[in-house]
């Protein structure tokens, strides 16, 4: 079984836990999977990178090929590996504890909000400015 396999039945696991009891051979399953998985993100990725761009340095090329990698992982992951979403328990979808929030989430909502704050105030500022000169 290839990662995309041993991947696919963790998620299994964590979402579906009740679709994963009832496959009868695991491993044959999750092997198909797990190669299918493979060839779509093989073919993804070729796909996302694109051809050789003029004037790219090897770095340049490195990063647009490990980028595209990435991409059509997440890709694959979020539409092969995952189980039906009709199978996916509603206890997963809904963490139960709500009370914890990210401090660098806060943190970029408040400066974001204040961002929009001044940028709202330079628009009156402007529209007022403009009307003083008519």
């Amino acid at each position: 079984m290839n990662r995309f396999g041993r991947l696919a039945m963790t998620i299994w696991a964590e979402t579906a836990p009740e679709s994963l009891a009832e496959i009868e051979d695991r491993d044959a399953f999750f092997t198909m999977l797990g190669m299918d998985a493979e060839g779509a993100w093989f073919e993804l990725s070729r796909e996302l990178a694109g051809p050789d761009l003029p004037g790219e340095t090897w770095l340049e090329k490195v990063g647009r090929i490990n980028n595209a990698r990435l991409r059509a992982e997440e890709i694959v992951r979020a539409e092969v590996l995952m189980p039906p979403s009709s199978t996916v328990t509603s206890e997963q979808e809904e963490p139960e504890d709500l009370d914890w929030i990210d401090p660098s989430l806060v943190f970029w909502q408040d400066t974001e909000t204040a961002r929009q704050a001044a940028l709202e105030e330079d628009a009156t500022l402007e529209a007022s400015r403009t009307d003083d000169l008519s």
